[in-house]
């Protein structure tokens, strides 16, 4: 039976490709788990509309200054929407394969790594587009 929730919290997979430091030229991949939130359409409406608007400042006088700090309010918006999104995390270790415990902090040094945020965004975007022919496969 379906259930309509108004908070829906899920598990997803969140697979992370990396520089391979064993094997020169090649790259592995990495797969941990994140709860995720799904959160109200309207509220991903409107947060699209507050990037769109930070980015809207962008035009052809703009100075390289002014597009460092253009970039940084976008890098601080993508990491608080990513904060709404994200409840909890399993199979992920430090360097030193200690389980690493989500909190505000761990998330800030986990969502640091370029690869790891771009993996993050892309399975939320996969876990909320639901695309069959993917499912399928």
């Amino acid at each position: 039976m379906f259930k309509l929730v108004e908070n829906l919290a899920f598990w997803w997979p969140v697979k992370v490709t990396e520089p391979d430091a064993n094997r020169m030229g090649k790259t592995v991949e990495h797969t941990f788990e994140i709860q995720f939130e799904l959160l109200p359409e309207e509220i991903n409406r409107n947060s699209a509309r507050e990037r769109a608007a930070i980015l809207a400042e962008i035009n052809a006088e703009t100075t390289d200054a002014e597009m460092v700090e253009i970039m940084a309010r976008v890098a601080d918006h993508d990491e608080a929407a990513a904060r709404r999104l994200v409840r909890d995390w399993r199979k992920i270790a430090d360097e030193n394969g200690e389980p690493l415990a989500f909190s505000p902090e761990t998330f800030t040094a986990v969502w640091a790594h370029e690869r790891v945020r771009v993996a993050i965004v892309k399975a939320y975007q996969d876990a909320v587009t639901l695309d069959k022919a993917r499912l399928k496969n």
